[in-house]
């Protein structure tokens, strides 16, 4: 692993960027983020990690 750019960012259900949790250049090794769940409505959103040349997503659900 190596040093490089990092995105974590939150969208809706219609691909709209709703957050964005990290972005810039990050050191290798475990790394947190918070999300502030409180400025979210209720619903199903998508969590896109970008790093390295490689994107991971998982889905969140809000429910108040």
């Amino acid at each position: 692993a190596s040093a490089g750019p990092v995105r974590l960012r939150v969208l809706d259900v219609l691909g709209r960027e709703v957050a964005v949790l990290a972005t810039g250049q990050r050191q290798p090794g475990a790394h947190t983020a918070r999300l502030d769940a409180s400025v979210l409505a209720a619903g199903l959103y998508l969590v896109v990690l970008d790093a390295d040349g490689t994107r991971l997503s998982r889905t969140i659900t809000i429910a108040r």
